[in-house]
Order: C-alpha cells, then sequence, then structure tokens
C-alpha cells in the first residue's frame, strides 16, 4: 500500500473522529460544550484543508489532472430489500448518494441524499465495528465516477419505512432488490456486495 493512500486514509479517521468529538460533545453540560465543539470544528476544517490541497476533497484537482471528491452511498432497506436506482448519466443500477458537500460529516451527506433523491428519511443503526464510526457506516470503496473522476466513497445502510420515492433526475428507474437477487442484478460487483452487507446487517 502507499504512502499517499495511507495519508488519505488517515485524513478520513482524522475527519470521522472530529465528526465522534462533536457528537460525544453534546451530552456535555453547555459549558463543558462550548470547549469541545469548537476543537472538533477545527479538526475537521485542519483534515479537509489537507485532503483539498493533495486533491481528494470537492471540486479539486489530483495529480495529473485526475477529479477525486469524497461521496456517499446510501443503501435505503425495506421489509428484507434494498433499494437501487438506475443512474441516468452512468446507465447502471446504483445505490442512492452523491457527494460530500463542504462543511458536511459523511453521515449529515447520507442524510442528506436520501433525502434529496427519494423523499424519504431513514433511520440509520449502529453496526458492528471500530468505535466512534457514523452509525450505518458499512464499508469503504473507491471508483472512477465517469466525467466526475475519483469517487472515495462511504457506504450506509439506512431503515426507511415507506417504499413510496419521490421522483428525481438523478435516476430513472428503481427496485428494491431481496438477497436472492443482489447477485443477478447488473452493477459493478461493489455494489453487489455492499448491498448483500446491508441485508446481512438488518437487526
Amino acid at each position: 500500500m502507499s504512502d499517499a493512500h495511507d495519508l488519505r486514509n488517515a485524513v478520513g479517521t482524522i475527519l470521522l473522529s472530529a465528526h465522534r468529538l462533536s457528537r460525544l460533545s453534546e451530552a456535555l453540560p453547555e459549558e463543558h460544550r462550548a470547549l469541545f465543539a469548537p476543537v472538533a470544528a477545527r479538526i475537521e476544517r485542519a483534515a479537509a484543508g489537507i485532503a483539498a490541497k493533495a486533491g481528494w476533497g470537492p471540486g479539486a484537482g489530483a495529480q495529473g489532472g485526475e477529479r477525486r471528491a469524497f461521496s456517499v452511498a446510501v443503501f435505503c432497506r425495506n421489509r428484507g430489500a434494498v433499494l437501487l436506482v438506475r443512474h441516468r448519466r452512468l446507465g447502471t443500477w446504483l445505490p442512492v448518494g452523491g457527494e460530500i458537500e463542504p462543511g458536511e460529516t459523511p453521515l449529515d451527506a447520507a442524510r442528506r441524499e436520501l433525502h434529496e433523491e427519494t423523499g424519504l428519511t431513514g433511520r440509520f443503526p449502529p453496526v458492528p465495528g471500530v468505535d466512534g464510526a457514523p452509525p450505518g457506516l458499512i464499508g469503504y470503496e473507491e471508483h472512477a465516477a465517469g466525467a466526475k473522476g475519483l469517487h472515495m466513497n462511504f457506504a450506509f445502510v439506512a431503515d426507511v419505512d415507506s417504499r413510496d420515492l419521490a421522483a428525481c433526475d438523478e435516476w430513472d428507474g428503481a427496485r428494491w432488490v431481496t438477497p436472492e437477487e443482489v447477485g443477478g442484478i447488473e452493477c459493478p460487483l461493489n455494489v453487489r456486495q455492499l448491498a448483500a452487507i446491508a441485508l446481512r446487517s438488518a437487526g
């Protein structure tokens, strides 16, 4: 594994740690919360600045001109199936999701993208893993996103109460996929793998 790859992963860990510090500070008395919240914000800004200068942030150019951006994918779960949509630009079946906007944590972006692309509000459940990871986080992967360059992608699962979807310009088809159907979907391999993880992690 290259030093650059290690550094990129370290920056991602710092961003998640800053999110955890901010979340934990919410349970403190107000006078203590006022001490911790600015620290978390400074850590997050510093890590985001490193990512942007290195070409890892939204809109930044990477070495050789390749664009790179942090992104999220949300596997909506309802009655034993996960939602996949047919992406209009890429022409393949994918979870809903998109790029992380400046100032957002991955979980913030996951909640926003879920609502923007489906009209749904989800519950992001605790999942086994590293202490401090945001609820619903089931994986991380990197993939080419066509003209948008490289997406460094945080994958989440969210439980939703309805299958009634609001129309969205990002996709032109939707289907709820059961565990038995996951293997036959025409989509990237990592989408099938993450969908299977989302279905297995159902509580």
